[in-house]
């Protein structure tokens, strides 16, 4: 089966916000390689999961696939969610007194 589209509402209308968040990988990035800490990965992680990017794509994630290549990235997503809450889980039990 092949598909000549991309599911319509995949990609934000805007694309200075993929240009953004691409900009913020690139920092962090930057950043850690000065750096190299757990809490700062953490950190970085959890500010990428709540980047404009990420945030449009799970609410893309969250809707109902009306179609079946929505369908397809609803499957290919199910064990890729919440990264965000999972991140700020794990960072209140590795780091004493963690600040968000």
């Amino acid at each position: 089966m092949r598909f000549d589209k991309m599911p319509e509402g995949l990609l934000p209308d805007n694309p200075e916000i993929l240009d953004g968040t691409n900009l913020k990988i690139q920092e962090a990035k930057d950043q850690f390689r000065k750096n190299p800490d757990r809490e700062l990965a953490l950190r970085i992680a959890y500010e990428l999961e709540n980047a404009a990017g990420e945030v449009h794509f799970q609410h893309f994630m969250e809707k109902d696939p009306d179609d079946r290549l929505i369908k397809i990235f609803h499957d290919l997503n199910k064990a890729d969610k919440d990264h965000a809450s999972r991140i700020l889980s794990y960072w209140k039990e590795a780091i004493p007194g963690w600040n968000n």
